[in-house]
């Protein structure tokens, strides 16, 4: 019964596909067969097909576009001059830390220097900026009359023998000064007290000098009546004369007693100018003394950083000119070759005269390098930086052709982390995108070539 089923199952199937009525004739001669059912069905189909397929195909390659390529072969060529390493003040070499083929980056040290002799100039130097500059604290402090020193902290901690000295030194010229002026205070105070005893005893005349004069004018009355002798009127007028004098005197002293405070007070002045002039004639010494050592200072600093001889590039190290511990490097004298290595790539590559006419300055292309398949790691971006002026014949190839050189956007090849590094020399090939064509287009070229050249041979 299942077979019956599956019989049934195919010859509806074939019914479905096959046209019954057609199959009908199947015994009739061929011009009758003709005649009555007409062409196979299947084949009518596979027609019909045939034309849509070809009717579609012309559709989409009249408007499917492709890029249009020129191809150039390259090289990967080093995008900055090789970098010649030198030593400014040469030395003995103690450390050698590359070899010939390494890759470094930008500032790793490539040779150590014996820093002996620049380690102790650069410790001198510091110890002088390191007392000039705790003897101009000292100074400041003086000339601005404070009571203590304001060191900085580095100062505080690389040099404490320094500021306990300037210490000590600003105790003693402090005490030098107070001393100096301790003296011309002391005859100040003399002067005040000879001012006041003047002052007291012009006080005292002028009360008694009023007490006789009134003493005077009593008495006046009496001697014209004679009850005051003339002689003791005459006594009573001199001692108001006396008085009178002894008043002129004293105020004499009292002027002489504040002229005399004033020059004391000047003098006190003029002694605390002269001994902020002095500090502030050493403190200016001192400050060019300063800026002077500083500079030495920041010259053995660079000295001793150049004992360290670091690649100013990140590249590939091409020659090692020394290799031995001990040996005497010359001032200015090469010590290693380095291709440097930059985050693009330049790439040197020949265009044939035919093709130069559909590149410009700018244009984009991709590089792909004959070290990694393509298909696996793709290739890199680029942009097409320069053309050469005119063509350049290889005498080699009997070629002509036109060197362009284009710059990638990065310098390794799949994801960062695989570090693929492209190196100087590497071949490569540069496809440069020139425009776009439709399929239709590409198919029809050599048609159109074909009909261009025909009928027109000699």
């Amino acid at each position: 019964m299942v077979e019956n089923k599956k019989q049934d199952n195919k010859g509806l199937i074939k019914n479905s596909f096959f046209d019954k009525a057609w199959n009908d004739g199947d015994f009739i001669d061929d011009v009758s067969d003709v005649m009555t059912r007409g062409a196979n069905p299947t084949a009518n189909r596979l027609f019909l097909a045939i034309v849509a397929f070809f009717v579609i195909f012309l559709v989409w390659s009249s408007f499917a576009k492709l890029d249009e390529v020129v191809h150039a072969e390259g090289t990967v060529v080093p995008s900055k001059s090789i970098q010649k390493i030198q030593n400014l003040e040469g030395g003995i070499v103690s450390e050698i830390l590359v070899r010939e083929g390494d890759f470094v980056e930008k500032g790793d040290i490539l040779i150590k220097i014996d820093d002996t002799g620049a380690l102790s100039s650069f410790e001198e130097h510091q110890a002088k900026v390191n007392a000039l500059e705790a003897s101009l604290a000292r100074l400041v402090a003086e000339a601005t009359g404070a009571k203590t020193i304001k060191f900085s902290k580095n100062l505080q901690k690389d040099a404490p023998a320094i500021i306990k000295a300037e210490r000590g030194l600003f105790l003693s010229r402090l005490s030098e000064k107070n001393a100096g002026l301790q003296v011309i205070k002391q005859q100040l105070q003399q002067k005040l007290q000879e001012y006041n005893e003047a002052k007291a005893t012009l006080d005292q005349q002028k009360q008694s000098y009023k007490i006789a004069k009134e003493e005077l004018d009593l008495t006046a009355p009496l001697l014209a009546d004679g009850i005051v002798s003339k002689v003791d009127f005459l006594r009573l007028k001199r001692q108001v004369s006396e008085i009178d004098g002894e008043i002129n005197r004293a105020q004499a002293a009292k002027r002489r007693t504040q002229a005399a405070i004033n020059e004391v007070r000047q003098k006190i002045k003029e002694y605390e100018q002269a001994v902020k002039t002095k500090v502030l004639e050493e403190k200016a010494e001192k400050e060019e003394l300063y800026a002077r050592f500083k500079a030495l200072i920041t010259a053995s600093e660079d000295t001793v950083r150049r004992t360290e001889v670091r690649s100013p590039v990140t590249g590939t190290i091409k020659t090692m000119l020394f290799n031995t511990i001990g040996g005497v490097i010359q001032p200015a004298q090469d010590i290693a070759e380095i291709v440097p290595l930059e985050d693009t790539l330049l790439i040197e590559a020949k265009v044939f005269p035919k093709d130069i006419a559909f590149i410009r300055p700018e244009q984009k292309a991709v590089v792909k390098f004959s070290a990694y398949d393509y298909s696996i790691y793709g290739g890199l971006d680029a942009n097409l930086e320069q053309i050469s002026a005119d063509s350049v014949y290889d005498e080699r190839n009997q070629i002509s052709y036109y060197k362009i050189k284009v710059r990638t956007k990065r310098n390794y090849i799949g994801e960062r982390h695989e570090n693929l590094k492209i190196i100087p020399g590497m071949t490569a090939t540069v496809d440069l995108l020139t425009g776009k064509k439709t399929v239709m287009q590409y198919i029809l070229k050599p048609v159109l070539k074909a009909q261009q050249r025909a009928l027109t041979e000699r």
